[in-house]
């Protein structure tokens, strides 16, 4: 005889496997109502703007906006996928361009969503995987918003650039088909340089309308990382890894 919490996880499970469907149903959707092309996309740059030199600016009132309701997505989400969606397994599409634009084909990543340490980040977990994909569950108290989510649940302005750990984060906000923040990470060479050189970008395209998202609101839908090539950094390298439906 089954447990009351075993019942609970299947009674999830089935739930949260009818809502990839709808959620499903609603990227295509939008993908085509926008006149998005389903192949793999890279518009992108790797510099930093003028405002890291003078340690950043506080986010315009458009910026805060779309900033206000990632952070508050993530939120819902953090609290959502703790209670019910743990073991729950999460599908995506992983995608690669190399340094010479050739690109990979679509290789379906099969995860489940853990909590691997008390109190610890939830993560996607994926047996037999021999690369690198965005395994971190983006909340608003782990992963890269985390630092920015505090100061605005605080009735804070932040700036878009962060200084940590001898690194430079700088975060621009974009509204499209999704919410999306975009995160340039990189430093000085040394202390003397004026200039300071990307070495990563993540791009986040988040689920933000409680209307549309429902019980799923925070999901990132895709998320992104560009990469300069060695030897010549005005080309670029990037990973793709996008939700699907089962």
């Amino acid at each position: 005889m089954k447990s009351s919490l075993e019942k609970i996880s299947h009674s999830n499970t089935r739930i949260w496997r009818g809502t990839k469907a709808l959620i499903g149903a609603g990227l295509i959707l939008m993908a085509s109502a926008c006149g998005i092309d389903k192949d793999y996309r890279d518009t992108t740059n790797l510099y930093f703007s003028e405002s890291l030199l003078s340690g950043g600016r506080p986010l315009n009132d458009g910026e805060m906006a779309v900033a206000l309701r990632i952070c508050y997505a993530f939120r819902s989400k953090r609290t959502k996928f703790l209670a019910e969606m743990l073991q729950s397994e999460f599908d995506f599409t992983y995608q690669t361009k190399d340094c010479n634009n050739q690109v990979s084909s679509p290789v379906e990543l099969k995860t489940t969503l853990k909590q691997l340490m008390v109190d610890g980040p939830m993560s996607y977990e994926a047996e037999g995987v021999n690369f690198s994909y965005m395994r971190e569950l983006q909340t608003d108290i782990n992963g890269e918003m985390a630092e920015l989510c505090t100061q605005i649940f605080k009735g804070e302005t932040p700036l878009n650039v962060v200084e940590k750990d001898n690194q430079f984060f700088e975060y621009a906000f974009l509204s499209n088909v999704y919410d999306t923040v975009e995160i340039r990470v990189g430093s000085q060479e040394t202390p003397q340089d004026q200039a300071a050189t990307v070495m990563r970008m993540n791009r986040y395209e988040v689920l933000t309308n409680q209307q549309s998202s429902g019980d799923y609101l925070g999901l990132v839908v895709r998320g992104s990382r560009y990469f300069p090539c060695d030897g010549d950094n005005t080309k670029v390298r990037s990973q793709e890894q996008t939700f699907i439906a089962p």
